[in-house]
């Protein structure tokens, strides 16, 4: 029975009986070492500005594309297509062309749009099932915008230059209720709206309360301290009865009358009391500015190349 090879990778199986006296070197050199290169191999493709580069795997041998790893280099300037086999294999793919070329990966007789392009200076895990190739992990799809603190564009994005995105506010939103993602509103720029001081004037306004306040008991403590005076007319000296002239003497002289006054003692009412707010108002005038002048953060918003 002759030898068989895998689907994918291409290791040799021998057949029962085959090979005698060589088929360890043959499982040596097509299989393990065909396995170490799927596994682990790493290789450098040098790739020309307009020429695309075909990868192949052969049967039981050594072939650039069973390696695990690619490594795309050379002066490329557009974007330049890699065919990979119609087999379902992974690769860790590195874009280190000069120039600012593209790599665009795709299976053989696939079309552009079942590849994946892998920007210069990037890199990418990509699955094939034998027809497309898809990006394993978190790559961006190109189109996609996104936020950066930072002053240029990251490798692979392109920073957004027209008047829609400049000193403009962020507002997140629901887009179920209340509007579209990507969206725009407004017209005041976000300095001139926050950075410049704002006039308020309040005038004429009236305020009217009504009601009436609560009851409330003072305490002797409470009212102020106060004394009320008394005055009476005083007789002093010894009458004599036996006269019968007015006013009486003493001793046959006038009696002495004087009029003294004197205060009750200290004390407060202790009874509750309060008073009435009904058609009770104020109108109220006052005008001020003030500033906000909010600390922030600038961002530049790019899309994905």
């Amino acid at each position: 029975m002759a030898s068989s090879y895998t689907d994918s990778l291409g290791l040799e199986k021998q057949g029962s009986g085959e090979n005698a006296n060589t088929w360890g070197q043959r499982l040596n050199s097509n299989v393990i070492d065909l396995v170490d290169e799927a596994v682990a191999g790493y290789a450098t493709v040098a790739l020309t500005s307009g020429t695309q580069t075909d990868l192949t795997i052969s049967d039981g041998a050594s072939s650039t594309g069973r390696h695990a790893t690619l490594e795309f280099t050379g002066n490329v300037a557009a974007t330049v297509t890699v065919t990979i086999p119609t087999e379902q294999k992974t690769y860790a793919v590195i874009n280190s062309v000069t120039n600012g070329g593209n790599v665009l990966v795709v299976n053989t007789g696939s079309s552009v749009g079942a590849g994946k392009i892998i920007p210069a200076g990037h890199t990418a895990l990509l699955a094939s099932n034998g027809s497309q190739v898809k990006t394993i992990g978190g790559e961006f799809e190109p189109g996609t915008r996104m936020a950066f603190a930072q002053a240029a564009a990251p490798t692979g994005w392109t920073v957004e230059t027209c008047a829609t995105y400049d000193n403009a506010a962020l507002r997140i939103i629901t887009a179920s209720t209340s509007g579209t993602g990507g969206g725009t509103a407004g017209s005041n720029n976000f300095n001139s709206a926050f950075s410049t001081a704002i006039d308020v004037v309040v005038s004429g306004i009236a305020v009217s309360v009504t009601g009436d306040t609560g009851s409330t008991t003072l305490t002797i403590s409470q009212i102020p301290a106060h004394t009320h005076t008394v005055s009476t007319n005083l007789v002093v000296g010894q009458t004599d009865t036996s006269r019968t002239t007015s006013p009486p003497t003493v001793d046959g002289g006038a009696l002495t009358a004087t009029q003294p006054t004197f205060a009750t003692g200290e004390t407060g009412g202790g009874a509750g009391h309060h008073h009435s707010l009904n058609s009770h108002h104020h109108v109220v005038s006052a005008a001020g500015s003030f500033n906000l002048n909010p600390k922030y953060v600038n961002f530049i918003v790019c899309t994905k190349d």
